[in-house]
């Protein structure tokens, strides 16, 4: 994986020595989340197509490291999800590597959804939709914020060597 590093694997940023890289992130710079919120998305947009991925929702930049790790799906008091948990679970329980019978909680929470849509329809009446799946989106958001990073993709084009230049 690009930055997850375990006892048995080395990510990809680590192997490369550009760990320190400046990530896009689509989401408020990284703040402790406050003890009284109870639900929060930062990469999902209720718009479309549930990802963000026009440069309007860019909001800056941040280190990779704090990147994976910065908290962006909250549901209830004890569900903190940050990128790290929604790349995680996609791979290894829902169909990423294999498909798991048994989820985790805050796997089956992003599958059922925490959200529900209400809009009109063509005749005024309130329909409510059930949001369901929403690492999809995430997932998405996340390879926007990727792609589109400019210090992975001077290391992808020109190497390594080409961030240690600019940096000093």
């Amino acid at each position: 994986m690009l930055l997850h590093d375990t006892g048995a694997s080395t990510s990809l940023l680590t192997l490369l020595g550009v760990r320190h890289i400046t990530q896009l992130a689509t989401t408020a710079r990284p703040e402790p989340v406050a003890p009284n919120v109870h639900a929060m998305e930062t990469l999902y947009s209720f718009q479309g197509t549930g990802a963000k991925t026009h440069p309007n929702y860019v909001s800056g930049l941040m280190p990779a490291p704090a990147w994976w790790e910065q908290i962006v799906w909250i549901h209830g008091r004890d569900m903190l999800l940050d990128r790290k948990r929604v790349v995680l679970f996609a791979a290894n329980k829902d169909g990423g590597a294999h498909v798991d019978d048994e989820l985790p909680d805050h796997g089956r929470k992003l599958l059922e959804g925490g959200w529900i849509r209400m809009q009109r329809d063509a005749e005024g009446r309130l329909v409510r939709t059930q949001l369901v799946n929403h690492h999809l989106p995430m997932l998405r958001t996340m390879a926007f914020e990727l792609l589109y990073s400019r210090d992975l993709f001077r290391v992808a084009h020109d190497g390594p060597s080409s961030l240690s230049v600019s940096r000093t």
